[in-house]
C-alpha cells in the first residue's frame, strides 16, 4: 500500500469549514480566498479517495468519512502547533487582557485557564466575563485586547472561530410542559442573542410564553433552569449535567447556529491568544459534560 503524506494545511482547511460549515467562514478564518479554501479541499478528498463535505447552496455538513477525519485532523494539528510553539516559542511571555462571553462554556473556563497557565506560565492572563455587547463596548474603549464573542453582523473586524448550535433545555426532573399554557422562559435581558432567538422563534409560531426569570448572569440562567423554575436557550457548551435538551418537545420551533468570532486579534498578540483559542475552541466543539 502506498503511504499518502497529508499536508497540514490542507488539514488545516478542512478542519476550519467543517466548524465553520462554511466556505466563506473557513476563508476568513485563515484569511484565504474562498476558491483557495475550495481547491485545498477537493486536494484532500482526491489523497484519500472519499468525499468529505457534502456542499449544497445553504450549508456545508461533513460526511461520514470527513466526522472520521476531522477526530484525527484536529490531534495532528494540535500535535502540529504544540511542535511549533515549543521550538519556535518556547518562551511566549506577555500580559493578555481577554474578554470572553460567559456563554461560552462556562463551567469548562476555569480549567481552560488553568491548563493554559501550566503549560504557558509566562503569559500573564487578565479574564472578563461579560455578555457580548459590554464586551465589545470595553474593547472600544482599551479596556480589553481581545474579545471572543458572538459575531455582530453590524460590527467589522471579526474573525470567526467556529459555529455553535443553540439548544431548547429544560431541568432533567421537569415534566412535559402543559401545551394550553405559556412556556416559563428564564433569559437574559435585552439585548441578548440568545434572547432574541427564544423569542423571536416563538413568536414565529404563535407560542406564548412568560419571563418566568431574567438574569445577567449565564450562572443564573443554568441554576434556575436546573431548579426547575422554566426552560431557556443555550448554546451546546453551556448546557450542563443537570439540564436535558428538549428541541424535539412538541410546540418549540426548532432554532439556529450562532458563530463565534475573535475580535482585536493583532500580528502583535495573536502568538499570545492562539494557545487560549485553540482550549476554548476544543471545549466548545467537543464540549465535555
Amino acid at each position: 500500500m502506498n503511504t499518502i503524506d497529508l499536508e497540514i494545511d490542507l488539514l488545516r482547511c478542512f478542519v476550519a469549514v467543517a466548524e465553520c460549515k462554511s466556505f466563506t467562514g473557513a476563508g476568513v478564518r485563515l484569511h484565504r480566498t474562498q476558491s483557495a479554501i475550495s481547491v485545498r479541499i477537493q486536494r484532500l478528498e482526491q489523497l484519500l479517495g472519499h468525499r468529505l463535505l457534502d456542499r449544497t447552496s445553504r450549508s456545508v455538513e461533513v460526511t461520514p468519512h470527513g466526522e472520521k477525519l476531522q477526530f484525527y485532523a484536529r490531534r495532528l494539528l494540535s500535535l502540529n502547533d504544540e511542535t511549533v510553539s515549543a521550538l519556535c516559542w518556547p518562551e511566549l511571555s506577555g500580559n493578555l487582557r481577554i474578554g470572553v462571553a460567559e456563554y461560552l462554556t462556562p463551567h469548562r473556563l476555569p480549567m481552560i485557564v488553568a491548563e493554559l497557565r501550566e503549560s504557558h506560565p509566562r503569559i500573564l492572563l487578565e479574564i472578563k466575563l461579560a455578555l457580548s455587547g459590554e464586551l465589545l463596548s470595553a474593547l472600544d474603549e482599551g479596556l480589553l485586547d481581545v474579545v471572543i464573542a458572538k459575531r455582530d453582523i453590524q460590527r467589522s473586524g471579526g474573525d470567526p472561530l467556529f459555529r455553535e448550535q443553540l439548544h431548547w433545555v429544560s431541568s432533567r426532573t421537569a415534566t412535559e410542559m402543559a401545551s394550553g399554557r405559556p412556556l416559563q422562559l428564564c433569559l437574559h435581558p435585552a439585548p441578548c442573542a440568545y434572547r432574541t432567538a427564544a423569542i423571536s422563534s416563538l413568536k414565529d409560531c404563535g407560542r406564548e410564553w412568560v419571563e418566568a426569570l431574567s438574569a445577567t448572569s449565564i450562572y443564573g440562567i443554568q441554576l434556575a433552569v436546573e431548579s426547575g423554575l422554566g426552560i431557556s436557550v443555550l448554546g451546546t457548551s453551556a448546557i450542563t449535567s443537570n439540564m436535558t435538551v428538549i428541541d424535539n418537545l412538541a410546540g418549540l420551533p426548532p432554532l439556529q447556529e450562532i458563530e463565534i468570532a475573535i475580535y482585536g486579534s493583532t500580528s502583535e498578540n495573536k502568538h499570545l491568544i492562539a494557545p487560549f483559542i485553540k482550549q476554548l475552541r476544543h471545549e466548545c466543539v467537543m464540549p465535555s459534560q
